[in-house]
């Protein structure tokens, strides 16, 4: 097995599940290196920092590399000229009158789109949904047809072409239970 080598130590290939080796891997590639060993190199980042960055973004859930106080100030400004801690970017966000439910709609770097859904329930539990046509070539007419029926919507206007791509969130109000 081969892995990434880093100044201090080594990534295992992301083929093994590990998740600070996938998490910087993408962060490598949108920054336009061609691995994680060649982001590593060109910001002098030893294998602790990169676990120190990975931890504050993915169990710390800071939304800043300025927010990563143990990082030295310097590295901090390359981090944020040179990289990204997300590949979403937030197009639409929707809260029910009651704020108990939160509909999200991100974009991924490849053009398609991923929709979240926040349901805040009485007694302090909450569940989110999380749902994607990424890598869909076209919404199937059936689903289409079964989803606007479980959510109540009069479409007799709208008519769907065979092929035609309409996301089921396009125009939907979230409803108030």
């Amino acid at each position: 097995m081969t892995a990434i080598a880093t100044k201090a130590t080594s990534i295992r290939p992301p083929a093994t599940r590990d998740g600070l080796a996938i998490w910087w891997t993408g962060r490598a590639k949108e920054a336009g290196f061609d691995s994680t060993q060649a982001l590593s190199e060109a910001l002098e980042l030893p294998r602790y920092r990169l676990s120190q960055i990975y931890r504050a973004a993915t169990k710390e859930l800071v939304t800043s590399f300025d927010s990563m106080t143990a990082l030295p100030i310097a590295l901090r400004r390359i981090l944020n000229e040179k990289a990204k801690l997300s590949s979403l970017r937030l197009v639409n966000e929707a809260t029910s009158g009651d704020k108990q439910t939160t509909k999200l709609l991100y974009a991924l770097p490849d053009g398609n789109e991923v929709e979240a859904v926040l349901m805040r329930h009485r007694g302090g539990r909450t569940t989110a949904c999380i749902s994607s046509q990424a890598g869909c070539a076209r919404i199937n007419q059936r689903v289409y047809s079964i989803w606007l029926k479980l959510h109540r919507r009069e479409v007799s206007h709208r008519t769907l072409a065979p092929g035609t791509v309409t996301p089921p969130s396009a125009g939907v109000e979230l409803p108030t239970p």
